[in-house]
């Protein structure tokens, strides 16, 4: 599912990156969304930091 939503999420900009966002685009449920919310937001700011 962490697939799924990296792939539907990849061209939002870090704002657009919620939890409703994510459960209407991966039509999963909203404690899963913030799950997934949470570790795309730390990947990105992991990457940033990186480069």
């Amino acid at each position: 599912m962490s697939a799924e939503a990296r792939a539907a999420t990849a061209d939002w900009p870090d704002a657009k990156v919620t939890g409703e966002g994510i459960r209407r685009a991966v039509r999963t449920s909203p404690a899963n969304a913030r799950t997934l919310r949470d570790t795309l937001l730390a990947e990105r700011a992991a990457t940033a930091e990186a480069a």
